[in-house]
């Protein structure tokens, strides 16, 4: 939903909103795979944290599984995209708790990856 959608809802709502998604235009997204609590969330900015090769949920109620895309993910030069693939899922391990379905499109400089559960 959009924001001027979310404003309009009211508190009870809040607690269970479908297809919630942030983007963020230069560093990538995050779409929710399940309903996420709005509730306690007062700055959405502040909540979810997108960056350069990294993403922030500061909310309980956004700890739910979601699809990521990262953007402006470049090859460094003394490595291959290859090898950037393999070390990936480490790298995302230490990150969260648990994700699976990574991919990184050296073409588009975009890594996707789904969190089931947030650290």
């Amino acid at each position: 939903p959009a924001l001027d959608d979310l404003r309009s809802l009211a508190p009870g709502e809040l607690a269970s909103v479908e297809r919630f998604r942030v983007d963020h235009q230069e560093w990538g997204s995050v779409a929710w795979l399940e309903s996420v609590d709005l509730g306690n969330v007062d700055d959405i900015a502040a909540a979810v944290v997108i960056a350069h090769g990294r993403i922030f949920v500061h909310s309980p109620g956004l700890q739910r599984r979601a699809h990521v895309t990262l953007n402006a993910i470049r090859v460094p030069s003394n490595s291959t995209a290859e090898k950037l693939q393999a070390s990936l899922g480490n790298v995302l391990r230490k990150s969260f708790a648990s994700v699976s379905d990574i991919t990184y499109n050296a073409e588009l400089e975009e890594v996707r990856f789904t969190v089931r559960a947030w650290v």
